[in-house]
């Protein structure tokens, strides 16, 4: 989908349904899952991505998965930072920035 967030997406009677395709691209389904947690607290972002590897896989995700995840996450942060062309402002900035480093530390990465 690729701006997968709560703001471009419907729930109708259990059924989720995407709006808004202006960017849809084919990649990985793990941006998608980044775009939609991407200001949500850590541990929540955790559960969503344990309910993901249990409904893909079934537990027993391929082992780059952590990597993956983590690309798609620092991917979104990037993308709001420079996607637009107005840009974000400093305090957005730093929020973004805050991310990245909470997604480092929690990948083992800083």
């Amino acid at each position: 989908h690729g701006e997968f967030t709560t703001l471009n997406v419907l729930w109708d009677g259990g059924r989720i349904l995407p709006i808004d395709w202006e960017t849809a691209a084919v990649a990985c389904a793990e941006i998608d899952l980044a775009v939609l947690t991407f200001d949500w607290d850590l541990e929540t972002v955790a559960a969503m991505e344990r309910t993901y590897r249990d409904a893909r896989w079934r537990g027993s995700a391929p082992p780059d998965h952590g990597r993956t995840l983590l690309a798609a996450r620092m991917y979104a942060a990037f993308h709001w930072l420079f996607g637009t062309p107005a840009g974000v402002g400093p305090e957005r900035v730093r929020e973004h920035l805050a991310v990245l480093h909470a997604e480092g530390q929690r990948w083992g990465f800083t």
